[in-house]
């Protein structure tokens, strides 16, 4: 291929200082307590265990478990940058605490292993950490907020990663079934619950214990409101008909772009025009008017792969994808986009789709890197602002979905939300 890069090694910077605690004050305005992307250069964003790309990044509070952070910067230059961890609230606030109270070791961490993309027609430099690692770790439970930033300074943002920390202090029993309510039965998910605490006394579940229920680790749509229906003893119960709903949704749509060397089902051609790549997806039309279809799935992620190359992070190409979705009449009260985890599952400009009235059909250009993907057309009505993934894709009570739940208690003595338990299911209940 042409513009092939010569690969460079472990990127140095000068000894620079790193810092045992950040002022929380440091941190500017527009900081975003969630997965965000300060700096349009960066690009595939990846945060996961380190033996498991495909989860999420949750970590047993005294494990061995390491999470990697991985991203690529389309402008092919080195930066200097640091990251640190945000203690925040169940509610994904800022907690109180300061860094010296739950970090073991430094606050700031250099991101020093830094390499160049080679045998790619566009160059970028990729960029990974581990965490914890040799210079600090964690010593409680609790949301955080993963931020890097660049030259040591904070008010130079550059990305942003929420990361879970947990305990196994209760346990957490789920039961994952069809809606209760009879019309919701067809095409809704409930997720009913007990959390037993036998040797954990929760001084007050109505106002000091919280509970997250997420759908396919989506944040965007977690259910965060709900209180005990029923408290027996060390027993508490969320067995509700509606309130613990989600829509089943329909199996995430793919692209396969690990080998360019030829087309997936899902796509129509392969092609380098102006130096790069490019590849127009297969125009899927609308799918909620149509029967449920198994179908296999990475509920709604990505992960990069070129078949072709010894090391995908360095060596998968960046491709200019088209997306085309069929619709007769242009939706003048809403916009389309393409919606998952390549979109951190929130509706971004980037992802937003333009009508096109010569091919009656929703179109989308966007650079994405090589690998396999999951993704659906999401709507936005104006009026409600809200995602909904149902209008063009469809929702039955058989998709598989993966559902997580975890229990906050609010720690008087260090003031603080403790995750004090975790569960991990799916659809059937594994």
């Amino acid at each position: 291929m042409a513009g092939v890069l010569t690969p460079m090694r472990a990127a140095s910077f000068p000894p620079h200082p790193v810092t045992s605690s950040i002022d929380p004050n440091d941190w500017p305005e527009e900081l975003v307590y969630d997965n965000h992307v300060y700096d349009p250069a960066i690009r595939t964003v990846q945060c996961y265990p380190s033996d498991a790309q495909l989860s999420e990044p949750y970590l047993l509070l005294g494990s061995d478990g390491i999470l990697e952070l991985h991203f690529d910067d389309l402008n092919a230059d080195y930066r200097d940058l640091y990251f640190t961890l945000i203690h925040c609230t169940h509610d994904w606030q800022p907690s109180d605490l300061e860094s010296v109270a739950y970090m073991n070791g430094f606050a700031e961490n250099s991101i020093s292993d830094i390499e160049d993309s080679f045998n790619t027609m566009r160059g970028y430099t990729h960029y990974s950490a581990q965490f914890p690692n040799d210079m600090s770790s964690v010593s409680l439970s609790g949301n955080y907020l993963l931020v890097v930033y660049e030259d040591a300074d904070p008010t130079q943002l550059v990305l942003s990663r929420r990361m879970v920390v947990y305990e196994r202090l209760v346990t957490v029993a789920t039961n994952v079934r069809e809606a209760t309510a009879v019309e919701d039965a067809r095409y809704r998910q409930e997720l009913d619950f007990e959390v037993h605490h036998p040797g954990f006394d929760i001084i007050n579940p109505y106002t000091d214990f919280h509970v997250a229920l997420l759908q396919n680790n989506r944040w965007d749509n977690a259910i965060t409101d709900l209180q005990p229906r029923f408290v027996k003893g060390t027993e508490l119960s969320y067995d509700y008909s509606r309130e613990n709903n989600f829509d089943g949704g329909n199996e995430w749509r793919a692209i396969d772009t690990k080998s360019l060397g030829f087309k997936s089902y899902e796509i129509d051609s392969i092609g380098i025009w102006q130096g790069d790549v490019h590849c127009w997806v297969k125009a899927f039309g609308r799918r909620s008017f149509k029967q449920y279809r198994t179908q296999g799935d990475i509920e709604g992620k990505f992960f990069v792969k070129n078949d072709d190359a010894g090391d995908s992070n360095l060596e998968a190409e960046y491709v200019f994808h088209h997306f085309r979705l069929p619709y007769d009449v242009e939706m003048t009260h809403a916009e389309v986009y393409v919606f998952g985890a390549l979109s951190d599952f929130q509706t971004q400009e980037r992802f937003k789709m333009h009508y096109n009235p010569a091919s009656r059909s929703y179109e989308l250009e966007v650079m994405l890197k090589q690998g396999f993907t999951n993704y659906q057309y999401a709507v936005v009505e104006h009026s409600a602002g809200v995602v909904d993934l149902a209008m063009l894709e469809g929702s039955h009570r058989q998709t598989h979905n993966i559902y997580t739940v975890f229990a906050y208690n609010w720690d008087q003595a260090l003031g603080y939300d403790r995750v004090i338990g975790a569960a991990f299911t799916n659809t059937f209940n594994r």
